[in-house]
């Protein structure tokens, strides 16, 4: 598979270093994948463009650092709203406080930029693991809702669903029920008060011929037409 068959990154990097912007955005077009970039240096312009695309981004990379609204602050923000974007904080001067408060607040992934500049040949690598990591969620989240639906779906179709089981007490000559209170009752009124099934009366043949035996057998006797 060329580069050209591999799925889209859509990233918003969120950068006032132009040197850092620079390197990211060449590291990520160094990569195995795809990258549409997109990019800003405050964190009040990011909020309001991930507001107004909310499902637009596979994932979001934020500078901490920024001038105004703090990296983290705007993580907060994004998060505290619901929107559906996997953060990744970088920073080159955090602290192992600030990346525990981050992944505590929901950030996906926390990014040093170390003086070696090591951290850009993992950087491809990470953000696709962010962006994964968030479809699998997605899709169980999914799986779930749907299994939840028709869960529930069975238990209202097995509620209106009445079984009968067991022993019932019947009388050998005019064939009522004797229900769990003592009381006979007719066998049709017992079934249909216990399930969903109605009767239609009629009379069949075999008592037809016991009950009315001078017209069954004057029909019996007509010629055929």
């Amino acid at each position: 598979m060329t580069l050209a068959d591999g799925p889209v990154f859509r990233v918003l990097i969120v950068e006032n270093n132009e040197q850092d912007c620079v390197a990211v955005r060449k590291a990520l077009q160094r990569g195995q994948s795809r990258w549409e970039i997109e990019e800003c240096v405050r964190g009040e312009d990011a909020l309001e463009r991930i507001r107004k695309k909310p499902s637009h981004y596979h994932v979001a990379l934020i500078d901490h650092r920024l001038p105004g609204m703090s990296g983290l602050v705007l993580c907060k923000r994004l998060l505290a709203e619901g929107i559906p974007v996997p953060l990744a904080i970088i920073t080159g001067d955090g602290s192992e406080e600030l990346a525990v408060e981050a992944l505590k607040a929901g950030v996906a992934d926390y990014i040093i930029k170390d003086p070696g500049q090591g951290y850009l040949q993992q950087l491809p690598v990470v953000l696709q693991d962010v962006v994964r990591k968030r479809q699998d969620i997605a899709a169980r989240r999914k799986m779930e809702i749907e299994r939840d639906k028709v869960i529930r779906e069975l238990k209202e179709t097995l509620a209106k669903v009445k079984t009968l089981s067991g022993v019932l007490p019947i009388c050998a000559r005019c064939k009522k029920i004797r229900d769990e209170n003592g009381e006979w009752t007719q066998i049709e009124v017992y079934i249909r008060d216990r399930s969903d099934v109605r009767f239609n009366h009629e009379i069949c043949p075999d008592c037809a011929r016991e009950l009315y035996p001078e017209i069954c057998k004057d029909e019996e006797n007509a010629p055929a037409e």
